[in-house]
């Protein structure tokens, strides 16, 4: 048990970190150790837990149904146990892995189930990463003034636990939406905030999420040298992280980067390396919104018939995932060809 939670607090350590590829694996050895052990309740509530931890990390390699066999593991246990916390972070794990697919609807079901469990609990930290998370889904379903309102109630929650290490997602988060609704000055200052806080607690991939989101926002603000400073932070910390969905962003944002510089043939190239990471890891929507910025490469270089079909197969996919936004955009510029 001593070395199982030992282990245990090395992965969590790795996850704070954003190494999730090394979280999974010493994670995945605790879950060994415990798997040979005893069955005491203790024991039992210990691999609840280290379940719901690694499929955390499994879900940021993109083994989107390992996740999920592990968190419906761990809801399981806990259901048995009657441990109240465990059910609520679990019904929360399958939550984020459901957004995750695109399944929006479905996520906001679970984490309702997750903030009525927890609420009936004393854990403020889980609390404030399920606001955190229910923020998530109406960002996705674009009520961004919604948002925005989970997140101040999660920045709160965890300023006041002290947990820094969700507070670099609050505020990248926080920055997501107000450059969503046009603050991208506001947007840039809740990024620099994010990147201070995961410099703070090493956690390298919020690093590079917040210094690429910073990036775009000088990208729109045409402060193109500011934009290719933080897209270089950018991709050395999500290298380093091994983030796959970060890396995939990299690309897509160099696109855009070059696509205002005017180098058509480096943002097709950049922004098909982002297309082909979308789907090799099953991430359709961001397959998609690379497919659109593609599409916005062939406008600019007057290759006509390329963008209508990159604009079709966006169309596509984004009728399978329901983003009626992003069909009514893709629609919009074919009708303009």
């Amino acid at each position: 048990m001593d070395k199982a939670k030992l282990l245990l607090e090395k992965g969590l350590q790795l996850m704070a970190e954003g190494d999730w590829a090394r979280a999974s694996e010493t994670l995945r050895e605790v879950l060994d150790g415990l798997e040979e052990g005893g069955g005491g309740r203790e024991d039992r509530a210990l691999l609840s837990q280290v379940l719901r931890r690694k499929a955390h990390a499994d879900s940021r390699l993109s083994e989107l149904d390992l996740a999920t066999n592990e968190l419906e593991q761990a809801l399981e246990i806990s259901t048995e146990l009657k441990d109240l916390p465990g059910i609520a972070d679990a019904y929360r794990g399958l939550g984020y892995v459901r957004l995750l697919e695109g399944s929006a609807d479905e996520a906001m079901e679970l984490y309702s189930k997750a903030q009525e469990v927890a609420s009936r609990t004393k854990d403020d930290d889980l609390l404030g990463r399920i606001l955190l998370e229910t923020g998530n889904v109406h960002f996705y379903k674009y009520d961004f003034e919604k948002a925005k309102e989970f997140y101040g109630k999660a920045l709160a929650v965890l300023k006041a636990v002290g947990n820094d290490a969700e507070l670099t997602r609050v505020y990248n988060n926080l920055g997501d939406a107000h450059r969503s609704t046009g603050d991208l000055e506001e947007g840039i200052e809740f990024f620099r905030r994010c990147m201070d806080i995961s410099t703070k607690v090493g956690n390298v991939a919020m690093q590079g999420f917040a210094a690429l989101n910073a990036a775009e926002c000088f990208i729109q603000m045409k402060e193109l040298k500011f934009a290719r400073e933080y897209l270089s932070k950018a991709t050395r910390s999500l290298t380093k992280a091994n983030d796959r969905i970060g890396l995939a962003n990299v690309w897509r944002t160099y696109g855009l980067l070059y696509l205002a510089e005017g180098k058509h043939e480096a943002a097709e190239k950049a922004i098909n390396k982002c297309i082909a990471i979308a789907r090799a890891t099953d991430f359709p929507n961001l397959e998609a919104e690379g497919l659109m910025k593609l599409a916005c490469v062939h406008i600019a270089a007057g290759r006509k018939d390329q963008a209508r079909t990159a604009l079709n197969a966006a169309i596509g996919i984004f009728e399978r995932t329901s983003r009626t936004k992003e069909i009514e955009q893709a629609r919009k510029l074919l009708a303009k060809l």
